[in-house]
């Protein structure tokens, strides 16, 4: 069992080291690929003590990513359609534990065309499984933080 445990050990690192940049960013994007509601949705300020629930904003709300890195986002509340783009970074800090990758999804939405975006985020991709997506992202009011389930 134990010898078991070592090899399972060894092989699970040497797969990890093994992959490039291109495929660690190719297995988020295939994961992200779908059409994804909001199960939860929080803000906190800038000098904020506690987070707002602001799930209400985004109730019934869907965003799509397609595989040719389109995307589109319902906003139910405007009743609108925005059209989009987006994709998957990954950038590599070193710190005292060491190299750590973070991913990031970058995303861009428009109306009337792709001149200029009307808005976008470049969030950080805190949890990602087949059906689950933590991002969280921050611009000058604050940080926003979102809960969402593929459907």
């Amino acid at each position: 069992m134990k010898r078991f445990c070592l090899l399972a050990s060894v092989a699970s690192l040497l797969f990890l080291i093994g992959c490039s940049e291109e495929e660690l960013i190719n297995r988020r994007e295939e994961k992200i690929i779908g059409s994804w509601s909001f199960e939860k949705a929080y803000f906190t300020g800038r000098s904020a003590l506690f987070r707002d629930d602001i799930s209400h904003l985004h109730e019934n709300d869907l965003i799509i990513f397609n595989s040719d890195f389109t995307a589109s986002y319902d906003d139910q509340g405007q009743r609108l359609v925005f059209d989009g783009d987006w994709f998957v970074v990954l950038e590599t800090f070193t710190g005292p534990d060491g190299v750590e990758n973070v991913y990031f999804l970058d995303a861009l939405f428009y109306t009337g065309g792709r001149q200029r975006a009307d808005f976008g985020f470049y969030a950080e991709i805190e949890w990602l499984t087949q059906n689950k997506m933590t991002i969280t992202f921050i611009d000058e009011d604050g940080e926003y933080r979102y809960k969402l389930r593929k459907i």
